[in-house]
């Protein structure tokens, strides 16, 4: 079967919204028949992605420190000038330094460590009221109700 088998003995006019038959789509087959590519959904991490964040942090650094050249890692860095923010910073920026250090286990670490501390002190028979009374001061602003959750902040 060749082309001309299949066309009309009329002659077709070949113009204006009038493409050669040869060019136009075949019936039942689509003018993209591979369609359009689906869309990734997540980027593409690299497997050794946690080691170039952790290689990055490790690398030195000449800084400025009070006048005088001193080499820190990245990573320093990083903490002292978050520390830095958070306390020039807002508020909101201490709360969220506070939930980093929960969920990191280091304010326990640092409360048992200053229960250590204090139990030391009441063994030593140092303890007198007016210490009693500061404590129970700093007690006093450390507990106070969180806005969002309605937790006790350090209990």
């Amino acid at each position: 079967m060749s082309i001309e088998d299949h066309q009309p003995s009329t002659p077709y006019d070949v113009g204006y919204k009038k493409p050669p038959q040869q060019h136009q789509f075949k019936k039942g087959e689509s003018g993209n028949p591979k369609g359009r590519p689906k869309k990734s959904l997540k980027p593409d991490i690299p497997d050794d992605f946690q080691e170039l964040i952790a290689s990055a942090l490790l690398e030195p650094v000449m800084v400025k420190k009070n006048g005088k050249q001193c080499e820190m890692t990245k990573g320093k860095m990083l903490v002292q000038q978050l520390v830095n923010d958070a306390i020039s910073g807002p508020a909101s920026v201490r709360v969220q330094i506070f939930k980093m250090l929960d969920a990191m286990g280091i304010s326990q670490k640092a409360e048992e460590r200053f229960d250590q501390k204090l139990a030391a002190l009441a063994d030593q028979d140092l303890w007198t009221p007016e210490m009693e009374k500061t404590l129970e001061g700093i007690e006093a602003k450390f507990i106070e109700e969180d806005d969002e959750t309605g937790d006790t902040i350090g209990e």
